[in-house]
């Protein structure tokens, strides 16, 4: 199971780039991160009243963000103790729920038993108690896609092997949340049944809802505290461009410019209040990221309404085209053809062996090399601005 945000591969934010495009923000760059207060507050809420909470969203809009740069910071000023997983479905990991409860174990200091002994046999609850543990699981969406039979273009990806811990794993939740032994173990002398301190939050995109709802008959409660996370509304925007832009000793972009800005990717004109845009799409942060490049490259002070003018309506074609720097020619549409499927969703199950040959056949001499680059995918074009641009991470391959 792999941890957000570790220090060694988390991104850095600082003063003077205070932007990190399409790369997820973390616990270490949760003071550059604005816009989702209310959201934050919403989570932390249902979190604290239920012990399952869901999170959901279109892909791209910035799920990891939210957990790692808000609701962890929350959690742990407020006295819980969160664990922020994603499962591992590589050939040498440890079976589902083994993951789940070594780390759970990890945090209190127990033998990896089963979460709901963890969380009622008397010999362990008092320290589930004290801590109060959250095991935030991120794109979980992974394990409907991951364990999925395989098709001839990402079998090196799925692992139809592990559909029975699937299973196991979503028994193991259903006993923590319900209260009671998986299955028809019998019911153990002795234990408190009260409700635990332990608290679930899943996450998923919103196009695998239906794939988590089969499992309702076994967890009736698993739809009952859902959270939908939308696009910024433009004031929300606006605080995302210019509180990060606020951390040095002189502001990196005005008031008026970045509202000029909150419009442009909004694709409304100008002077359009911003109470009145109600979806800011998630390339916000990579035309910031970009625009403040050019800046820095330039020697000026601050983003200015002249190169947002001049330059904005180029930034996202520059990006694309940097992201596939030096390969040859093809590849950006094969990488695409792999990762993004016929309905226009992201493919984020395609395997990275697979990805690594295609461009290998591509005459891609390193193509490892290249697999941390985030990218989009270029679409039609309305108004100066590419709409929509599916996110591609090749980093999460």
């Amino acid at each position: 199971m792999t941890g957000l945000g570790s220090p060694a591969s988390a991104p850095l934010a600082t003063p003077e780039r205070p932007w990190l495009g399409l790369r997820a923000y973390t616990p270490t760059t949760a003071a550059y991160f604005y816009g989702r207060e209310r959201e934050i507050d919403d989570l932390f809420r249902r979190i604290s009243l239920r012990p399952l909470t869901l999170l959901y969203g279109k892909s791209g809009l910035g799920k990891t963000s939210l957990l790692g740069a808000g609701l962890w910071p929350r959690l742990k000023v407020e006295g819980w103790h969160p664990l922020l997983l994603r499962l591992r479905f590589d050939a040498d990991a440890p079976t589902l729920v083994e993951q789940v409860r070594a780390e759970l174990a990890g945090v209190l200091g127990q033998p990896p038993v089963p979460l709901w002994q963890q969380a009622f046999d008397p010999k362990w609850r008092e320290a589930v108690q004290l801590q109060r543990p959250v095991l935030i699981f991120d794109q979980f969406e992974e394990l409907f896609t991951l364990v999925a039979p395989s098709t001839e273009n990402d079998a090196g990806a799925r692992r139809p092997d592990r559909r029975d811990e699937a299973a196991a794993l979503m028994a193991e939740l259903a006993a923590l949340i319900d209260r009671r032994p998986p299955g028809n173990q019998p019911i153990p002398d002795g234990y408190d049944w009260r409700e635990s301190a332990v608290r679930i939050v899943l996450t998923l995109r919103e196009d695998y809802l239906h794939e988590l709802e089969r499992w309702k008959k076994l967890i009736p409660a698993l739809m009952n505290n859902r959270v939908e996370l939308r696009e910024l509304r433009g004031p929300d925007a606006l605080d995302a461009v210019t509180r990060p832009a606020s951390k040095g000793a002189q502001a990196l972009i005005d008031t008026e410019v970045a509202q000029c800005l909150v419009c442009f990717v909004a694709q409304r004109t100008p002077d359009t209040p911003l109470d009145e845009i109600d979806a800011v799409p998630p390339l916000l942060s990579l035309l910031c990221t970009e625009l403040n490049e050019a800046r820095l490259h330039s020697g000026a002070q601050q983003i200015t309404q002249a190169q947002l003018q001049g330059q904005a309506d180029q930034v996202l074609e520059h990006f694309y085209q940097r992201s596939f720097e030096g390969m040859p020619a093809g590849v950006p549409e094969t990488v695409e053809a792999l990762l993004i499927d016929s309905g226009s969703r992201i493919r984020e199950a395609c395997s990275r062996d697979t990805v690594l040959s295609a461009m290998r056949a591509h005459g891609v001499q390193t193509p490892e090399a290249h697999l941390d680059r985030p990218c989009t995918r270029r679409s039609s074009c309305a108004s100066g601005v590419c709409t929509p641009w599916a996110r591609i991470a090749l980093s999460t391959v």
